[in-house]
């Protein structure tokens, strides 16, 4: 039903607002009128009546077999309770001048009640037909319908259509009309079937509804919120009838519920540990739109007892106590991710842990609209069984050099106080450097790939642990003499044995006790060489003077120093050289890629500084070199040898990933420079010509 943008005052001009509901009324009243006896007036059915009418005037009126309904004029009255029109009835005609005194012949007196009421009775025929004849072409109100409709439920970030549906069923054409749409929070329009009158996307021009027409137009877009609130819509069309200069206005609302989200979130990992063991939890985020979703807030809520020692990514600066928090700035359409929390749980036996993971938006206001919510429920246990790993004797930190072998020793054992039967292990095997043609397994494991597995039928001890007892297994495998660096994937090499230990006698037989991970980092290969040289590769000089070198004449040589690593960044790194005290440091001809080189006149020790070289240098990167000139005098002792241009070199680092201590050292170079094109055996001191 439509009604009055405004309420209307007592009394109004024509040109006022009115409400449907008004003119309704007032043409009811027309259709169903109250009568009641005038004062003095025959009894019903006769004479004269009074109608009621919406504001509780009574009018008079003629009643009869046909009674006359009066028509309101354009100059109509109102008051606080509605529309009352007041009716210009045909009054009976006054008698000309004198016909009061007029007598019929034979001293009887003229008719004048049967004229009067004969007039009157026409007159408000007259009126009555004009009211049944027009009727058709009168304004109620009550036709002008609005529809909006949207779905029912959505999933946040859903595309929708909203449907305005709005019929004009009344005799009369409305003009200047317009719909207005109230879009909630959250939703932003894609296109509309009629173009919008405003930069907001919610008013449009219907112009003239004419009647009897029906006509829908749609709205489509795209709504994100909250999971489990809903969304509502409202629109409004505003109008005037054809024969009003009022505006009116009906009304009609939609709402929807927001039941899901393309957002989709899972929270996996053990449901059972025990006390102080470590677990492993993940987070699936997947967004399953057909397009990418923007400022999306991943959360970890951690249970109080949880140590978390490590997130994969890192937390954001959004974090706080208690919770990790990850800010992803975009998820591509049909793209999935995960989030890994490791810790620990602190407690009793018994005692239970809920970890709770929460996906959202970020709103421009920096609020989060939540779009799923997981939660998992740890328990502490007594497994029974506690699992041990050792690599070439070491438990903590296992760090070993390629082309090396690593020997495991696992040791199972039941520090419960019931029996465990049936126990399998298994270990599997990860890593780039591993050899797997070297691999020993003296117990006749079954082999599977990389995963190796024991039970009851290769290791005795395994059929049955009592309390107290434990069972021990050995294997070995070999590692590959190098590696190269060919892409971001390859540094930082690590060998990762995972040892899962299961039972149907423990208290989580499907899941066993949780896997233990052992990792053995790879020291990286740290190269160093270090050359003397007279000519270059191509033939130039390098040196001045004679060569081979002559007594009392002085010979020049230029010293290299390369050095090469491969999977992890060698950091600190120094190469030292003592000079003999018959070697010159001329100070000519100083180079080097990276770092410095210098001398210590005191010492004589030449040394070159470099505060890291990096992984794949003399592969994926360039060698780095330094260079420096030394030159000799020989003296008549000399004759005939080779003479010492430094003593030996030594170059050490520190592998930034393993933590080993890295040494490399070079022989001392000689006159006889054997690596020279040109010189190489030329380094024999002659004796001065006579």
């Amino acid at each position: 039903m439509a009604k009055p943008k405004s309420t209307v005052s007592a009394r109004r001009p024509a040109s006022a607002k009115y409400s449907n509901a008004d003119v309704s009324a007032f043409l009811a009243d027309l259709d169903h009128p109250e009568v009641e006896p005038a004062e003095g007036s025959p009894p019903e059915g006769r004479g004269r009546t009074t109608k009621r009418m919406g504001s509780g005037r009574k009018v008079p009126v003629a009643v009869g077999d046909a009674a006359a309904e009066p028509q309101p004029r354009a100059d109509e009255k109102l008051d606080s309770g509605g529309l009352e029109p007041v009716l210009h009835g045909a009054p009976p005609p006054s008698p000309p001048v004198g016909m009061g005194r007029l007598e019929r012949s034979r001293g009887r007196p003229f008719p004048w009640g049967w004229v009067i009421g004969s007039l009157t009775v026409l007159s408000l025929a007259a009126v009555g037909g004009f009211f049944v004849f027009n009727r058709t072409n009168q304004f109620s109100g009550a036709s002008v319908q609005l529809e909006l409709e949207a779905p029912a439920e959505v999933a946040s970030g859903d595309d929708i259509v909203l449907t305005a549906k709005y019929q004009n069923l009344e005799p009369v054409n409305l003009v200047r009309a317009e719909l207005t749409i109230e879009y909630p929070e959250g939703f932003t329009v894609q296109e509309t079937s009629r173009a919008s009158t405003n930069d907001f996307q919610n008013a449009f021009d219907l112009g003239t509804i004419a009647s009897g027409r029906v006509a829908t137009m749609t709205i489509k877009g795209t709504i994100f919120g909250s999971v489990n609130t809903a969304r509502a819509f409202s629109a409004t069309l505003a109008y005037r009838p054809a024969n009003f200069n009022s505006e009116f206005q009906t009304t009609a609302e939609a709402k929807t519920k927001i039941t899901s989200s393309i957002l989709t979130l899972t929270l996996d990992g053990p449901k059972k540990l025990a006390p102080g063991a470590s677990g492993a939890w993940t987070i699936g985020y997947a967004n399953t739109a057909n397009r990418d979703l923007a400022n999306v807030q991943i959360e970890a809520v951690y249970p109080d007892g949880l140590e978390v020692t490590g997130t994969n990514p890192a937390t954001g600066p959004e974090s706080r106590t208690g919770t990790g928090v990850w800010r992803l700035d975009s998820i591509a359409q049909d793209t999935k991710g995960t989030i890994t929390v490791t810790g620990s749980m602190v407690g009793d036996v018994g005692d239970t842990f809920e970890l709770t993971a929460r996906a959202g938006l970020v709103t421009a206001t920096n609020t989060i609209d939540l779009q799923a919510e997981q939660a998992i429920l740890v328990i502490l246990v007594n497994t029974g069984l506690t699992t041990s790993v050792a690599v070439n004797g070491q438990t903590e930190l296992s760090v070993a050099e390629l082309g090396t072998s690593l020997n495991y020793t696992i040791r199972i054992a039941n520090e419960s106080d019931v029996e465990i039967s049936d126990i399998a292990a298994t270990v599997t095997l990860d890593g780039a450097a591993l050899d797997l043609t070297e691999l020993e397994n003296p117990a006749k494991a079954k082999v599977d790939n990389r995963s190796l597995t024991w039970t009851k039928d290769q290791v005795l001890g395994l059929e049955l642990l009592k309390p107290g007892q434990d069972v021990t297994i050995r294997l070995a495998v070999g590692t590959v003499a190098s590696l190269t660096v060919d892409s971001d994937d390859d540094v930082n090499q690590r060998v990762v044995a995972r040892v899962a230990v299961s039972s149907p006698t423990l208290p989580t037989p499907a899941e066993g006790t949780p896997p233990i991970e052992f990792t053995t980092k790879i020291v990286t290969t740290f190269g160093f060489q270090a050359e003397a040289r007279y000519y270059s590769d191509e033939g130039s000089a390098y040196g001045q003077g004679p060569v081979p070198p002559v007594v009392g004449q002085t010979t020049s040589y230029r010293i290299f120093w390369r050095v090469t690593n491969t999977t992890s960044e060698a950091a600190n790194m120094v190469v030292t050289a003592a000079l003999p005290t018959h070697v010159f440091w001329t100070g000519k001809n100083i180079g080097r890629d990276a770092g410095d080189i210098r001398i210590d006149p005191d010492e004589r020790t030449v040394s070159w500084t470099l505060n890291k070289v990096p992984p794949g240098t003399g592969s994926r990167l360039p060698t780095l070199v330094a260079y420096f000139e030394v030159s000799i005098t020989p003296n008549d002792t000399q004759v005939g040898n080779s003479v010492v241009l430094t003593n030996t070199a030594a170059a050490k680092a520190t592998d930034s990933f393993s933590g080993r201590t890295l040494e490399v050292s070079q022989p001392s170079l000689t006159t006889d420079v054997p690596n020279d094109p040109q010189a190489a055996g030329e380094g024999t001191v002659a004796a001065a010509e006579e």
